[in-house]
């Protein structure tokens, strides 16, 4: 038995990737809920939100 059977999730669908908009509008959900936000918690979330528009830029390539 699967966990997906377990929690009534579809296989499938763990390996959708989340759109582009979908990915940063998670990135800033989590940005915006930080309560201790230090520089290198800036810079990481910063770099993140890069290392998305670059994945999609190369995706579209």
């Amino acid at each position: 038995m699967l966990i997906c059977d377990v929690l009534g999730v579809e296989f499938e669908k763990l390996f959708v990737l989340k759109s582009k908009e979908e990915l940063l509008c998670i990135v800033d959900e989590c940005y915006s809920l930080e309560t201790k936000l230090t520089q290198e918690k800036k810079k990481y979330y910063s770099n993140l939100k890069d290392k998305i528009e670059e994945f999609f830029l190369r995706k579209s390539f």
